[in-house]
């Protein structure tokens, strides 16, 4: 999942909330360091509980140190 307002993806265990944006239809999330930006913007913070970023399965990387 990724942040509505910057693009970037959310950290395992990030916490980030739900916006509504005045030009998309539904709840977008946005992470906390894009809060104030997107309150500056005209963006409303939704009621909707604060959530934290998932695992995604399949792209954790092993890399092998010698």
């Amino acid at each position: 999942m990724c942040c509505a307002y910057c693009g970037r993806a959310f950290l395992t265990g990030e916490r980030f909330r739900w916006w509504v944006v005045p030009t998309v239809s539904g709840e977008q999330p946005v992470c906390a360091l894009c809060e104030r930006s997107a309150l500056r913007d005209g963006w409303s913070r939704s009621e909707r509980e604060a959530a934290r970023g998932a695992v995604v399965e399949g792209v954790a990387t092993v890399r092998q140190v010698a």
